[in-house]
């Protein structure tokens, strides 16, 4: 971890509140994250592509995962960007509309050279598949957010 992360001067809200501390690089807290793929990694991840990450970086850290968790956990959050709700992460991170685009397009970006990267299988996301659901896409779109639901309450126990 220390030699993938460096010190950084992190502020506060008043001016005064600042400190210097060790923080882990973009690409770290992407591998971290892809590992655990909670809800909540799930939108830090997207926060964390506004700037495009390195997926070279990224594939390095993951390569010692355990390849079909992470395809499992990747195939999630391709589902999540699909049936995201804009109001619900500008809402969480107080982002523009124009931020969350510009997330979504280096978060999809990120998510074709991670798979490439690792050699894990590739399905289209449903915005690659746009037009064949053209007629059903808001009864597919139902579907994916009711089994992401029935997912979380499994999760919960």
């Amino acid at each position: 971890m220390f030699e993938n992360s460096e010190v950084r001067e992190i502020r506060g809200r008043g001016l005064e509140a600042k400190a210097r501390v060790r923080v882990a690089s973009r690409e770290m807290l992407l591998a971290l994250k892809a590992n655990s793929m909670r809800d909540q990694d799930m939108r830090d991840i997207l926060a964390l592509c506004f700037q495009e990450p390195s997926s070279v970086d990224a594939v390095a850290h993951l390569e010692k995962c355990p390849r079909e968790k992470i395809g499992e956990n990747l195939e999630r959050l391709d589902v999540y960007l699909s049936t995201l709700d804009p109001r619900s992460f500008q809402g969480t991170f107080g982002t523009s509309e124009m931020v969350l685009k510009r997330s979504i397009v280096n978060c999809r970006k990120l998510l074709v050279e991670l798979r490439r990267g690792l050699t894990l299988s590739y399905t289209k996301s449903l915005s690659e598949l746009r037009g064949v659901f053209q007629k059903r896409e808001k009864s597919v779109r139902e579907g994916i957010r009711e089994l992401a639901r029935e997912h979380r309450k499994e999760a919960r126990g």
